[in-house]
């Protein structure tokens, strides 16, 4: 599982379609392909779920 740190992005780009989990595995967001909106995302470990139920895990920090 990767780690993506996100220090002053309020936005994230992916490529294909997935959900955005907070780190008790409620789903905060559905992220689409292309640019993503995160400024209203408190500091914290987010986990990328993919359709393929690959994950990948999001440090933002603010």
């Amino acid at each position: 599982m990767g780690i993506e740190e996100k220090k002053t992005s309020n936005s994230l780009k992916i490529e294909k379609d997935a959900d955005l989990l907070d780190i008790s595995g409620r789903k905060v967001l559905k992220l689409k392909a292309g640019i993503n909106n995160l400024s209203f995302l408190k500091s914290g470990i987010y986990f990328i779920k993919y359709r393929n139920r690959n994950f990948k895990k999001l440090l933002i920090i603010h």
